[in-house]
C-alpha cells in the first residue's frame, strides 16, 4: 500500500510538472502571437485613423467641394455664351476651402503627433507617404499629356524645369509660379509646414509647437520688415498670410486636447491675426482663415456627426478630388464648347463639379486606399519585427 501511494504521488507530481510546462508554453505562444502583425483590410486600416473625428473628414469634403465649385463657376463662362445665376461674391468666397484645408492640416498634425508621440523621422515618412504617391502619379500623367497636347495648357507648364520643381514641391520657392498641377501650389505650403515641423521635432521632440508657432508668425509678418528691394516671387510665396491658417489649426487642436492653447502658440496666433487686420482687414487670413478655425473647433467639439457617411466618404476622397479637378474642369469645358457652345452656364458648372467628384472617388478607391494600406502593412511588419527582436 505504501509503495502504491508513493507511485501515485510520483504520477501526480509529474502531471503537475507537465501541466506547468504546458501553461508556460501556452503563455509564451500567446505573447508571441500578440506581437505578430495584424493585417486589417485597407478600409479598416484607413478608417481606424479617423476615430471620433468624422466631422474633420466631413469638413475636408466641404473644403474640396468649395474649391471645385469656385473653379467650376469661375471657368464655366469661358466655354459657353450663357449667363450664370450664381452671385459672383458667393463664388469668390468659395476659395476659402483652401484656408479650411490649412486649418484642418494644422489641427491634424498637432493632434496626431501628440497622441502618437511620433519621432521626427516617423512623422516625415508618414507625411510623405500620404502626400507624395498620388501627387507624383498625377503630375507625371498630366505632364505627359501636356507634352503630346500642348494646346491644353500654356507653354510655361510644358518644360522640364517646371516638371522637376513640381515633383520636389519647390515651384513657388524658386519663383517659378504654379506647378504642373495647379492645386499643387497649396501642397507646396503643406510640405513647407511639414518640413518646419520635422526640423523642430528633431531639435525639440517634446515641445516643438511654440517654435513652429513663432516661425509661422514671423514668416507671415516678414514683408513688414524686409526692404521692398529684396521682394521677389520666392519671398511672396514664403510670407503669404495664408500660412497663419496652419497656426489656427494648431491652436484649435490644443483647445481640443488641453482645453486651452499654449501661451506662446495662442499669443503668436493673436499677434499674427492683429497684424493682418492692421495691414488689411479684408485679406484672407481675416476673412477666411479665422472663420475656418472657428468652424473646425465647432466640428471637433460637436457631439454629433455633421452629415451622413456619404459626406465622410467625400472627405476620404477629398485629396484625390482636389488634385484632379482643374484638369477635368478644363476638359469638360472644351468638350462642351465643341458640342454645344450655348449650353446653360450653371448646368455646365454642375457637370464640371460632378466629374471631379466621380473621378476622385474612383481614384481614392483604386489607388489611394491600396497604397495607404500597403504602407500601413509595411509599417506594422517593421514594428512587429522590432517588438519580437526586443521581447
Amino acid at each position: 500500500m505504501h509503495c502504491y501511494s508513493r507511485f501515485l504521488g510520483k504520477i501526480h507530481l509529474r502531471a503537475r510538472t507537465v501541466h506547468s510546462c504546458a501553461l508556460h508554453f501556452t503563455t509564451f505562444l500567446s505573447k508571441r502571437a500578440a506581437l505578430l502583425p495584424q493585417l486589417p483590410s485597407a478600409m479598416s486600416q484607413i478608417r481606424s485613423s479617423y476615430g471620433k473625428f468624422d466631422n474633420i473628414q466631413v469638413l475636408r469634403g466641404v473644403a474640396a467641394l468649395a474649391v471645385v465649385m469656385c473653379h467650376a463657376w469661375q471657368t464655366n463662362l469661358q466655354y459657353t455664351s450663357g449667363l450664370s445665376r450664381v452671385p459672383h461674391s458667393l463664388v469668390e468666397y468659395l476659395v476659402s476651402g483652401v484656408d479650411l484645408f490649412f486649418v484642418i492640416s494644422g489641427f491634424v498634425i498637432l493632434y496626431t503627433t501628440q497622441k502618437s508621440r511620433l519621432s521626427a523621422k516617423d512623422f516625415a515618412i508618414r507625411r510623405a507617404q500620404r502626400i507624395v504617391p498620388m501627387y507624383w502619379l498625377l503630375t507625371i500623367v498630366f505632364f505627359a499629356v501636356l507634352l503630346f497636347m500642348p494646346q491644353l495648357k500654356s507653354a510655361e507648364i510644358n518644360n522640364w524645369t517646371k516638371f522637376l520643381a513640381s515633383l520636389t514641391f519647390t515651384a513657388g520657392v524658386f519663383g517659378l509660379g504654379n506647378p504642373v498641377i495647379y492645386p499643387g501650389w497649396t501642397l507646396e505650403y503643406e510640405m513647407g509646414f511639414y518640413v518646419l515641423t520635422t526640423v523642430t521635432l528633431l531639435v525639440l521632440p517634446k515641445r516643438p509647437w511654440p517654435v513652429v508657432a513663432i516661425a509661422l508668425t514671423v514668416l507671415q509678418m516678414a514683408h513688414w520688415v524686409i526692404p521692398p528691394a529684396l521682394d521677389s516671387l520666392s519671398f511672396e510665396f514664403a510670407t503669404n498670410r495664408i500660412i497663419l491658417s496652419f497656426l489656427g489649426g494648431i491652436v484649435v487642436a490644443q483647445l481640443a486636447l488641453e482645453g486651452r492653447p499654449g501661451i506662446v502658440e495662442g499669443g503668436a496666433f493673436l499677434i499674427g491675426l492683429i497684424s493682418a487686420i492692421v495691414e488689411d482687414p479684408t485679406q484672407r487670413a481675416v476673412m477666411y482663415g479665422l472663420p475656418s478655425a472657428l468652424v473646425v473647433y465647432l466640428a471637433v467639439k460637436s457631439r454629433s456627426t455633421w452629415g451622413n457617411r456619404w459626406f465622410v466618404k467625400l472627405g476620404d476622397a477629398s485629396y484625390a478630388i482636389y488634385l484632379v479637378h482643374v484638369f477635368l474642369i478644363a476638359l469638360v469645358g472644351k468638350v462642351s464648347r465643341s458640342i454645344s457652345p450655348t449650353l446653360d452656364a450653371d448646368l455646365l458648372a454642375i457637370v464640371m463639379l460632378l466629374m471631379p467628384i466621380a473621378a476622385g472617388l474612383l481614384l481614392h478607391q483604386w489607388f489611394e486606399l491600396p497604397v495607404s494600406a500597403a504602407f500601413a502593412r509595411r509599417r506594422q511588419l517593421h514594428e512587429s519585427k522590432a517588438a519580437l527582436g526586443t521581447a
